[in-house]
């Protein structure tokens, strides 16, 4: 990789491995390329090197050493995730060196440093005027694959690089479905398949269909993803729309097929999880959402009669709050769960 450059590659089999910068530079040489985050982990090691600490020796590098860093980077605004994965860097790479150097001598720091405290999952949801103003300023765009590649990102809630390797041989049309190549390197191929299946809406398959037959050939959004960003970041200052990212529309996509009572292992093979409990956290309901849920969820009998005469249900009306509709929806998705596990 182009960016080991960056961090002075050398052969390591030669020389012996003194301080904490030489082990982060021979990690990122012998088992970062593999990774499939490959290209941010070595950037994340270039800055490492780049501190005091660096220059320390293996064996005197403590934990103390790492909580005053920890302190001094949350000083400066650094979130506790970006923390805790420099710290996760440090840790493989003296386990790294334990094991597979035969450094027992080494003990692993990171081990008894206090880990930095996690932000909350993200709870953020598009709201409809969102919606449409990021729909009329992408239809405006020059490139004609943006709107197409915002609308199939809510309806299927794939990651961006997956939506554009997506080509037109991976759908299947006549069983709604798509092929997704997931491109994991660096994991077991027992623990993660090379590809995984998904379903395409209704919507999804109209967005498709709807380009050109001279482009139906190869990748279905054929732009890049610099080009992506690039555009979402204009048009959310144009229409000043704040703290909305890219990949929120995953979150979108699993809140929106949750609520239709779709099954929880189906939402996490549609999203890519490795666990139910990372799905469960791209699910985030509004107060409409929880509320339809809980009232359908009541048995006939039990429902209050409609309050009009022409044959329409009544308008929900709850008093209920927020917090006691959260717990009572947090309730049915549990015992959807557990009636499919069962099953």
């Amino acid at each position: 990789l182009e960016a080991l450059d960056h961090i002075g590659a050398i052969s390591f089999s030669k020389v012996e491995i003194k301080t904490v910068g030489e082990a982060l530079r021979q990690y990122g040489e012998m088992k970062t390329r593999s990774k499939s985050g490959a290209k941010q982990e070595l950037r994340r090691i270039s800055q490492l090197c780049r501190l005091p600490m660096a220059a320390m020796r293996l064996e005197d590098m403590r934990a103390s050493t790492l909580e005053k860093y920890i302190v001094t980077r949350i000083d400066t605004g650094t979130s506790g995730s970006t923390l805790k994965k420099e710290l996760s860097l440090i840790s493989c790479t003296y386990e790294y060196l334990i094991k597979k150097d035969g450094r027992e001598e080494l003990r692993n720091p990171v081990l008894n440093t206090d880990k930095p405290i996690i932000a909350s999952a993200r709870e953020r949801r598009m709201t409809a005027g969102e919606e449409k103003a990021i729909r009329k300023a992408l239809a405006e765009h020059s490139s004609a694959y943006l709107l197409p590649a915002f609308e199939l990102a809510v309806e299927t809630g794939l990651r961006r690089s997956e939506l554009l390797r997506l080509t037109f041989e991976d759908c299947d049309f006549s069983s709604n479905t798509a092929l997704v190549q997931q491109a994991r390197k660096g994991r077991r191929p027992e623990s993660v398949k090379p590809t995984r299946e998904i379903a395409l809406t209704q919507r999804a398959i109209e967005v498709i269909n709807a380009i050109g037959e001279e482009d139906r050939v190869d990748k279905i959004i054929k732009t890049t993803a610099a080009a992506v960003e690039c555009a979402w970041k204009k048009l959310k200052k144009e229409r000043g729309i704040t703290d909305l990212r890219w990949h929120d529309l995953r979150h979108e996509c699993a809140s929106r097929i949750t609520v239709r009572r779709v099954p929880q292992p189906i939402i996490q093979q549609q999203l890519g999880h490795m666990s139910w409990k990372q799905t469960r956290k791209y699910q985030t309901f509004t107060r409409a959402e929880m509320a339809n849920a809980v009232v359908f969820s009541i048995p006939v009998d039990q429902k209050t009669p409609t309050a009009s005469g022409d044959g329409e249900p009544a308008i929900l009306k709850t008093q209920l709050g927020l917090d006691e509709l959260q717990k009572l929806f947090a309730q049915f998705c549990e015992e959807r769960l557990v009636g499919v596990n069962h099953v």
